[in-house]
């Protein structure tokens, strides 16, 4: 499996050098709000990040055909009516992460040049680090809560750990399940349009790996969707 290594030296210049080729005010040192809209007509309009720290951003608008094959990907992991299994929740949520950011793709194709490990990303249009991430799956989640389509989360702010020192900071997304307990759903230890990492917040904190240990039960990577909720 490839993933992203967690900031080094040369991520942290790759944020200085993102940093010379754009204006200051519109490199940020924090994920920024969601910034969406549910049209009368059922599509959707939204804003994602990239090219680090949201040094560029695009506005795109994903149809109803668009959303319709986002829920039925959801769906394909099956809870019945009252049933609440961290591992079925987990996984629709995955999914919806996925379809979101390969639709962001398909209406934005330089997204699909981000690679797994940022400090290989110098220059690259497109590239995306855990700013531009925490903002677009906080974006994307809160979309497809107010939908209708993941039922069973709350959105909660970005955390952060490490905000002080530039070579190991990182950004998560974060939503709430039924009970409360809080989720670190990170999409920047894969390349773009592929499934995040999830685990619960406070071992993200302690910067515990999600595709290890106990953690790994929630993270699997089969080919074909249906896999995931078994």
């Amino acid at each position: 499996m490839t993933r992203k290594k967690l900031i080094s030296l040369p991520a942290a210049l790759l944020f200085f050098l993102a940093a010379e080729a754009a204006p200051p005010e519109r490199i940020h040192s924090k994920p920024l709000a969601p910034d969406y809209q549910i049209n009368p007509d059922g599509t959707v309009s939204l804003t994602v990040c990239y090219n680090a720290s949201c040094a560029a951003q695009k506005r795109l608008r994903f149809d109803n055909n668009d959303l319709k094959y986002v829920k039925t990907q959801i769906q394909s992991c099956r809870i019945a009516p009252g049933e609440h299994t961290t591992h079925k929740h987990l996984q629709q949520l995955r999914i919806g992460v996925w379809q979101m950011e390969s639709l962001a793709r398909k209406y934005h194709p330089p997204l699909a040049n981000d690679l797994p490990v940022n400090d290989q990303e110098f220059g690259i249009e497109g590239r995306t680090d855990c700013v531009d991430n925490a903002t677009n799956t906080t974006t994307f989640i809160n979309v497809l809560i107010d939908l209708g389509y993941l039922n069973d989360w709350h959105v909660v702010k970005p955390a952060v750990r490490k905000p002080l020192d530039i070579n190991r900071v990182h950004w998560t997304a974060v939503v709430s399940d039924v009970n409360n307990r809080q989720w670190s759903v990170d999409s920047w230890f894969r390349r773009h349009g592929h499934l995040p990492f999830v685990m619960p917040l406070n071992n993200w904190r302690r910067e515990e790996l999600a595709w290890k240990g106990e953690h790994q039960r929630f993270n699997p990577y089969p080919k074909t969707v249906p896999e995931l909720c078994d």
